[in-house]
């Protein structure tokens, strides 16, 4: 049977959207926790955010409240349609504006299934052909309820969420290992770095240890009919992983189209930076990537490497105080949205070049053993994707 999401909500369920949530609607000290795009993880709830209202704000602008179970479907990157199950926190929860919240009929779909169903990669395929917007791609609520799949018996659901709610896991305790990695490196980075006196460190800015920041195309420089799939790649948050730029072939451009944006071509050494949803993911651009071109979606530094390493730079615009920089400074409703001079203009003590060099050699070492990890994830990710082909192309 071909359904759509608004199908399995059906009378029973909930199909709607967020709620717009301005800020002065806001309040630190609210009663009702508001959900943002950057909790919403791809499989999973990130919890990251903290932003609130009271509960006489939430009944004036008639929120829907979530409840345990419900499934929040990212309606703007990275990547667009990622969806989570809302577990339930310590308070009352609505969302924004930019996340749907899908309530299904538990008569007819099993919740698990249909997350995996979700995130598979036909899904997502799908939803690229809806896309709307050239700055801030989304997908609407009402494009989403086009799309149709399969609904296969739910006895059939259930048996194949298990399997694949069991491939999921292996994948993610591989993934922990890697953000294992990478925290170590942070504090370490937080130990040489984050004390003033014991780094000989004066204040400066980005801005004064960078050649360049440079936001991606956006507007009319760039538009979803540009792109050209085996072109050059464009370098958007969701390209970074774990502090690794990792590009797609479906999001590029056609060489006629890249000789028009020299201005945003990357070079090795350039620090990438997602300028909205999760604040403080950024990688390095090494020579496999030189030559790429930032995304609309991020912004790149470039440093003065005499002054500054790359890799100092990199956990730098990461670190704890960077993210609340941003996410205080970013401009944006719904969602934090970075621009240059919020960058430029962010204040750190810089540290002797030595320093630095040591903290480097440091990262080399922790890169070796990434790498092997690395290497492990991406091919359970590759099984787990083969895994989801088949259990919704009904071989499973």
């Amino acid at each position: 049977m071909r359904v759509t999401l608004e199908d399995i909500a059906g009378l029973a369920g909930v199909f709607t959207d967020g709620d717009w949530v301005e800020s002065k609607d806001q309040d630190p000290a609210g009663d009702v926790r508001l959900i943002q795009l950057a909790d919403v993880g791809d499989g999973v709830f990130l919890d990251k955010s903290s932003r609130y209202l009271n509960s006489t704000k939430a009944s004036e602008l008639r929120c829907t409240y979530l409840e345990v179970g419900d499934i929040l479907i990212a309606r703007m990157p990275d990547p667009i349609g990622r969806a989570c199950i809302f577990p339930g926190i310590d308070k009352p929860s609505v969302t924004v504006v930019d996340v749907c919240i899908l309530r299904p009929d538990l008569r007819k779909v099993c919740p698990r299934w249909l997350l995996h169903k979700i995130n598979s990669q036909d899904f997502r395929n799908a939803i690229l052909s809806w896309l709307t917007g050239t700055t801030r791609q989304r997908i609407s609520r009402g494009n989403l309820s086009k799309i149709e799949f399969i609904l296969p018996p739910l006895d059939d659901q259930r048996r194949i969420a298990a399997i694949l709610d069991k491939a999921d896991a292996l994948r993610r305790k591989r993934k922990r290992a890697l953000d294992l990695l990478d925290s170590l490196t942070q504090s370490i980075f937080l130990e040489m770095f984050g004390t003033p006196a014991k780094a000989s460190a004066r204040l400066t800015t980005v801005a004064n240890v960078s050649e360049r920041v440079q936001i991606g195309p956006f507007g009319s420089i760039l538009h979803r009919e540009d792109y050209a799939p085996g072109g050059i790649p464009l370098i958007n948050p969701m390209h970074i992983v774990n502090g690794i730029i990792v590009p797609s072939d479906d999001f590029a451009v056609g060489r006629e189209k890249y000789q028009d944006l020299k201005l945003y071509h990357l070079r090795e050494g350039d620090v990438v930076l997602g300028r909205r949803g999760e604040m403080g993911r950024c990688g390095i651009v090494t020579k496999t990537h030189h030559g790429m071109v930032c995304g609309t979606g991020s912004i790149f530094v470039r440093p003065i490497e005499k002054l500054v390493r790359p890799i100092f730079v990199r956990y730098l615009l990461s670190s704890p105080t960077a993210v609340a920089h941003f996410e205080n400074a970013a401009s944006g409703i719904t969602m934090a949205n970075l621009n240059k001079k919020i960058v430029e203009d962010f204040s750190f003590f810089l540290p002797p070049i030595d320093l630095q060099r040591r903290f480097e050699k440091i990262v080399e070492h922790f890169t070796v053993q990434r790498s092997g990890v690395l290497s492990s994830e991406n091919k359970l990710d590759s099984l787990f994707s083969s895994l989801q082909s088949c259990a919704f192309s009904g071989q499973l």
